[in-house]
């Protein structure tokens, strides 16, 4: 009985570190900036992402994984032209999800064309996104970014 309990303590012990290790684990780095773009101002938000990992590009179908989401603080400062444009991902046939799934590996660089309506501001910006590797995903995570404008 007591090998019984301490096999239970055990097997308790370590599932609690391997939950604790995989909510802390931060696989993907972002950063910001406002660049100039043949003369538009550009915000461009980076993704590094650790050897192995990957995130999804903002195309997915419905059916597929949580698609990265970037949504801009609506200021009177700024015009979002157009919509947030990636490069071409990689794609493949997902199986499980019976569709096409677009993601991205090592560094991704998203570009958001803006205009200037009042004087440079700080613009803030809500990214969700879900990390995956071989045979893991984090639940989708959500992070806000505070870009400076380069005045």
């Amino acid at each position: 009985m007591r090998y019984l309990l301490s096999t239970l303590l055990l097997a308790l012990v370590c599932a609690n570190s391997s939950f604790a290790q995989s909510s802390l684990l931060s696989p993907v780095d972002w950063s910001a900036k406002i660049v100039s773009l043949k003369g538009t101002p550009t915000v461009q938000i980076t993704a590094k992402l650790q050897a192995g990992w990957h995130i999804f590009s903002q195309y997915q179908s419905n059916a597929g994984p949580t698609a990265t989401s970037i949504q801009f603080v609506n200021s009177a400062a700024y015009q979002l032209l157009g919509k947030t444009s990636e490069p071409v991902s990689i794609t493949y046939y997902e199986k499980l999800f019976k569709t096409d799934v677009k993601y991205f590996e090592n560094e991704v660089q998203f570009q958001q064309k803006i205009r200037w309506t009042k004087k440079p501001t700080q613009i803030k910006a809500k990214i969700e996104f879900m990390a995956c590797r071989d045979k893991e995903c984090l639940p989708p995570d959500e992070i806000e970014l505070d870009i400076s404008p380069n005045v």
